[in-house]
């Protein structure tokens, strides 16, 4: 598990331009850099199969550039919340603007 990746998330959800719910209460996020790159996390939790109950998160950027963590359930339940909160708040944003 890598905190960097966790705040580097936090990051893009607080600056994203699009959420899309998945399955299993992931998400994933897309964030415009600055510099015209695309940034985008996900994150997983995988209900079933032979990885039973694995969570990640993956952030990957236009340019090729990626980077990957395992979660712990708390961690992923926490950054899920983290982004539906998101979501929903800048919702009402543009729904207000």
């Amino acid at each position: 598990m890598s905190y960097s990746l966790i705040e580097t998330f936090k990051r893009i959800v607080s600056e994203a331009n699009r959420f899309n719910r998945v399955d299993f209460g992931g998400y994933d996020i897309y964030m415009l850099a600055s510099d015209g790159r695309t940034i985008t996390a996900k994150i997983r939790f995988d209900g079933g199969g032979q990885d039973q109950n694995e969570a990640y998160l993956f952030l990957e950027s236009s340019t090729g550039h990626s980077r990957m963590t395992t979660l712990t359930l708390h961690q992923f339940e926490h950054l899920s919340s983290y982004a539906a909160h998101s979501e929903r708040i800048q919702a009402l944003v543009s729904t207000s603007a």
